[in-house]
């Protein structure tokens, strides 16, 4: 259950990328304790590209300010 709930909304940018910068910037920074402790268990299930699409698609848009977004990218970046 909690590997669910780690997959389908901790995981779910979808859903993280509607909220305001503070609140994506601590979503990111949280996911990255938690893969730290286990970080072969996240490696094998959603590895790097898995992340490199994450931030194609949810951290690339020109609509949002350019600097918050390169702080989220290198907060993606961290993770992996």
């Amino acid at each position: 259950l909690t590997n669910q709930l780690i997959q389908y909304i901790l995981l779910d940018f979808g859903l993280w990328n509607k909220a305001k910068y503070d609140v994506r910037i601590s979503h990111l920074q949280y996911i990255a304790a938690l893969i730290k402790d286990e970080r072969k268990f996240y490696r094998t299930k959603f590895g790097v590209q898995y992340f490199l699409d994450i931030i194609r698609q949810y951290f690339n848009s020109p609509e949002e300010d350019i600097d918050e977004q390169k702080q989220l990218r290198s907060a993606v970046y961290g993770i992996m």
